[in-house]
């Protein structure tokens, strides 16, 4: 099979424009640097090595993972905030990593919003708030890998058992920073988050407060819950683990002194972590604890030697195909054609209609299946999901020519790494038990316009007003461009908006209290709100297309290899190219997911004839 070949097998499936979730090939993964720990093994399959590899990783490319992490919201003109001297008058369409990595923060009537910014409202900030807000995420690890090729001639002749596992401290960073352009100062009006005016006090203070889960408005009569899951994490997040145990059981059926051929069986056991979906940008080791088979196979040829056997070049090439076993994991889902939305509020329903709420459907009422409950959340604590997710084949194909003189060895080659085709299906989440929907910029209460016992003049009444249609970047009552903000405190542009009522009599909802009886200050509601379920999770979005391609080098010195034990030193080292660039505007583009790292090694081994 040929590297354009493999390559094609691997890219054949959608990728959505923002994903949940970035996962990293696990560091124990890496048939290249097992061909290197292992090349005299395979020039000689009766001798033993046991060895120890300290490494040094370090992912580059900060703004392409940014750009997987943010998508849509990203290349927003900032030269419009003139805020600091990089971003000063310069478009993000130009290559300028710094602008390619920020998102804007803005309100509702906050006259820098644009078609691309973030909505503050649903944070719980003032509808006049900006903010810059600033992404450089990359993480780095150190970890040693220990193992040992181990021969089984007892067994059967040139079989050998290899096994190692990298131990592995890891830390993730987004690196977020937020300027702040306007703190904002409006009020929200009674009915939009509670049944009384909120003023900017019980506001929360910055975005990175909202998206770090540590501040939400301060209500009297509704809650309003933290953000739980996806959360934006301004301080390193580190783990240590093990990544997987590799063990591979082989037999090299075909051995001279001038080629070889090897083959083995694949077991990978996981040791790594899950993804626990608290952070976004977790940290990450191993493969996502997937049990892992495989089969593997290595050529090895002499390619030129001197007469006097001292000097040599040889190439060897390696090929290894697995399968990913199904794994208990906890995952983040934005909804189906709405990027981000896991950061957009939702109001809880209830059936109760306790004050007869219904809705004037040419002058016929109609009574809603659901109202608001008093509950907001951030839609990423609904559609958290316990899923089983596999990965149908991982491969790996490595090319490597080694020149030997005596007792050193130089090793330079290109490994390709990719997998193909993710499944998942879901196990539970909190929209299985639950009845919810998008708030949008919905008021979600009306105000009685008269008594009606037992209802009262200006008694706060539950709606049943949705939006089914809101993105991250906008409501669908005040869209970007609105002028009219007294005209959207009417829920003009709800899920099948119709004007609404309350009590026994019927009497008219006003969107405020103390206003004038009169249909020019009728509230709607919803005739029939759109609820959200799981057939409006994106679960596609994390079936993300990862390949790898690596060139490596390393330089390996064997000391007194006349003896039977004979220790082995080396010094490596290879550089991982994986996002591609790629528009964030379509949903279409299939935009490689893999990071891109820089890993530099020392080698320690000795060998045993």
């Amino acid at each position: 099979m040929n590297i354009s070949l493999l390559t094609l097998l691997f890219i054949s499936f959608p990728a959505a424009a923002v994903v949940p979730l970035l996962m990293p090939r696990s560091q124990s993964t890496n048939l290249a640097r097992e061909m290197v720990q292992c090349y005299l093994n395979h020039l000689n399959p009766d001798s033993a090595q046991l060895f120890i590899t300290p490494q040094i990783v370090k992912s580059f490319r900060p703004e392409l993972v940014a750009q997987s992490l943010f998508g849509p919201l990203l290349c927003a003109p900032i030269e419009r905030y003139d805020v600091t001297p990089h971003c000063q008058k310069i478009s993000c369409h130009v290559q300028k990593r710094e602008c390619r990595s920020s998102i804007i923060i803005a309100g509702s009537q906050s006259p820098k919003r644009t078609p691309s910014s973030f909505l503050a409202d649903y944070c719980g900030l003032p509808t006049d708030f900006e903010s810059i807000v600033h992404f450089k995420p990359h993480y780095s690890s150190i970890l040693i890998d220990m193992g040992g090729f181990i021969p089984c001639n007892m067994v059967l002749e040139n079989s050998y058992i290899f096994i190692h596992t990298p131990l592995e401290h890891t830390w993730w960073s987004l690196n977020a920073q937020e300027t702040i352009l306007s703190t904002g100062s409006n009020s929200y009006i009674a009915g939009y988050f509670d049944t009384d005016l909120i003023t900017r006090d019980h506001l929360v203070d910055n975005f990175l407060a909202f998206a770090q889960g540590t501040q939400v408005p301060l209500l009297t009569n509704t809650h309003y819950a933290p953000l739980q899951y996806a959360r934006m994490l301004c301080t390193p997040q580190g783990t240590t683990r093990c990544a997987d145990v590799q063990i591979a059981v082989g037999w090299t059926p075909v051995h001279t002194h001038r080629y070889s051929v090897s083959g083995a069986l694949r077991i990978v056991a996981p040791t790594g972590t899950r993804p626990e979906a608290k952070k976004l940008f977790e940290p990450i080791v191993g493969n996502g604890h997937h049990w892992q088979l495989g089969l593997e196979l290595i050529g090895h040829v002499v390619a030129w030697e001197n007469k006097l056997n001292t000097e040599s070049c040889t190439i060897e090439i390696g090929l290894l195909l697995s399968h990913l076993f199904a794994s208990h994991q906890r995952r983040t889902f934005d909804l189906l054609e709405k990027p981000l939305s896991r950061y957009m509020l939702a109001q809880k329903m209830e059936s109760t209609n306790a004050d007869n709420l219904q809705a004037d459907v040419s002058d016929a009422l109609i009574k809603p299946p659901y109202l608001f409950s008093d509950h907001f959340e951030p839609v990423a604590n609904l559609t958290t999901s316990d899923v089983k997710k596999s990965i149908n084949l991982e491969g790996e194909l490595s090319l490597m020519f080694t020149f030997n003189r005596d007792q050193f060895n130089w090793h330079i080659g290109y490994e390709l790494w990719a997998q193909h085709g993710h499944h998942m299906s879901l196990c539970d989440n909190r929209l299985m038990h639950e009845k919810w929907a998008l708030k949008g910029d919905t008021q979600v209460f009306g105000f009685m316009a008269a008594n009606d016992t037992p209802l009262v003049q200006n008694q706060a009444i539950q709606l049943s007003a949705t939006q089914s249609q809101a993105t991250i970047t906008s409501g669908t009552n005040t869209p970007v461009g609105t002028t009219n903000f007294n005209a959207s405190a009417h829920n003009p542009d709800i899920d099948s908006a119709y004007g609404a009522s309350a009590g026994n009599n019927n009497t008219r909802l006003l969107y405020q209290p103390n206003l004038p009886n009169s249909i020019t200050n009728q509230i709607n509601t919803s005739s029939d709100p759109i609820l959200l379920t799981n057939d409006d999770i994106d679960f596609e979005a994390a079936n993300t297309r990862h390949i790898e391609q690596t060139l490596f080098m390393h330089f390996a010195y064997t000391i007194n290899d006349y003896i039977a034990i004979a220790p082995t030193i080396g010094l490596g080292a290879e550089v991982t190219f994986g996002q591609s660039n790629g528009t964030n505007n379509s949903t279409n583009y299939l935009i490689n997911r893999a990071f891109s790292s820089w890993n530099l090694w020392a080698h320690v081994g000795i060998l045993i004839d």
